[in-house]
């Protein structure tokens, strides 16, 4: 994968799955989570053939819920401290804790770029949300707050697992 990486190419699906797969075999019998992966239908099939996925929950965020909690994000460039003006503040407004050097707002983390993304993402993951669907292992759960979402997941994975 590096090689590609490297070059500045994308990892080919087979190498992808192939690295994933590896790593999960050798956790043998012991529960597994996966997060953004896969973003396509053709690593879901592959990855269904190496280390079958038998479980798939979907967090289904309202956009306006993502973008809100984004739009409040700011950075420290040189650590990488995370800020965010609601949850996480910094002491003095625009400066960081430790250094009271400038903080910083992503591009990426402006609320039009965030749209965008999640637009891509949503048009990307649709057909690998359907794979599972299909398969009937895929449960959808809705909300805003995790603290809220979060015990809807924990009974249904109780219930299954």
């Amino acid at each position: 994968a590096k090689s590609y990486i490297d070059q500045g190419n994308l990892v080919p699906d087979n190498v992808m799955v192939g690295l994933i797969s590896s790593e999960l075999k050798k956790l043998g019998d012991k529960p597994w989570l996966l997060d953004g992966f896969p973003r396509t239908v053709a690593q879901a099939e592959a990855l269904q053939k190496e280390t079958p996925v038998n479980v798939v929950v979907n967090l289904c965020v309202p956009f306006e819920t993502i973008i809100e909690r984004v739009k409040d994000r700011w950075i420290h460039p040189g650590s990488g401290r995370v800020y965010n003006l609601v949850f996480n503040p910094p002491k003095v407004a625009g400066k960081d804790d430790e250094t009271g050097e400038d903080l910083v707002q992503r591009d990426d983390d402006k609320p039009e770029s965030v749209r965008n993304r999640l637009e891509v993402f949503q048009a990307n993951t649709e057909p690998v949300l359907e794979f599972y669907k299909k398969m009937g292992i895929c449960q959808d759960f809705h909300g805003t707050e995790s603290k809220k979402i979060w015990p809807h997941v924990e009974k249904y994975l109780k219930s299954i697992l």
